[in-house]
């Protein structure tokens, strides 16, 4: 586990299916998708967690892979900060979790935020009149509350989730599936040929690193 936020630990469910490790903050958040069993899931509810937000992998679209968060709050309030001990699957454009690709971490309301992607967000406690606009605006719920902070997630509710439905939400503000335009009307960018690229390099010396066959099928080797 990783204390990525002073008050908050990432999990990973496949790791444990009986006892929650000893929790030093007041949050906890762990994240399943497809590949997770329903008697891992099953394990996390009896744990405590609660699936409080669904939403697409965008990481990997045009597949359609659902990602649901679930969360647990310790019955202990944490009264100080925690020392962080971060681990990230990636920091290209938003910082990700530990244990994924689909799922981001942010604290500060920067623009890389508007994209459509499955965000958890720290705020204050009581954000801003301008930081709740921008909240509303992006599609931002509270999920929790804490002595620290406050949690906001920009999915959709887990009973009611279906790819339809999200499809639906995203062509209702009159938006591209491509990365060219941000999830708010208000403000839109274009992707510049420059970060596209250093994603590119960046996906390429991840795969030639941990998946060096696929990296030969689709670059033709490592040096290419």
């Amino acid at each position: 586990m990783w204390v990525q936020q002073p008050d908050l630990t990432e999990e990973y469910c496949a790791s444990w299916s009986t006892n929650l490790p000893k929790l030093a903050t007041e949050f906890a958040f762990c994240t399943a998708t497809p590949l997770t069993t329903p008697v891992q899931k099953d394990s996390l509810v009896k744990l405590g967690f609660k699936c409080v937000s669904s939403m697409n992998n965008w990481f990997h679209y045009p597949e359609r892979r659902r990602i649901d968060l679930y969360w647990y709050k310790s019955p202990k309030p944490q009264a100080k900060p925690c020392a962080l001990s971060e681990c990230h699957f990636g920091t290209y454009k938003r910082v990700l979790q530990a244990t994924g690709c689909g799922f981001a971490l942010g604290s500060k309301l920067q623009h890389e935020h508007y994209w459509r992607f499955h965000t958890l967000m720290r705020m204050p406690i009581k954000p801003s009149p301008k930081q709740l606009l921008w909240l509303e605006r992006c599609h931002y719920q509270k999920i929790d509350e804490g002595t620290l902070s406050s949690y906001w997630v920009n999915g959709f509710d887990p009973a009611k989730y279906t790819w339809k439905l999200e499809e639906e939400y995203w062509q209702s503000l009159k938006l591209t599936f491509d990365g060219t335009k941000s999830i708010t009307p208000l403000r839109t960018k274009r992707v510049k040929a420059a970060e596209q690229k250093a994603y590119q390099e960046q996906m390429k010396a991840y795969n030639a690193r941990y998946n060096p066959q696929y990296a030969q099928a689709i670059y033709g080797g490592i040096n290419k």
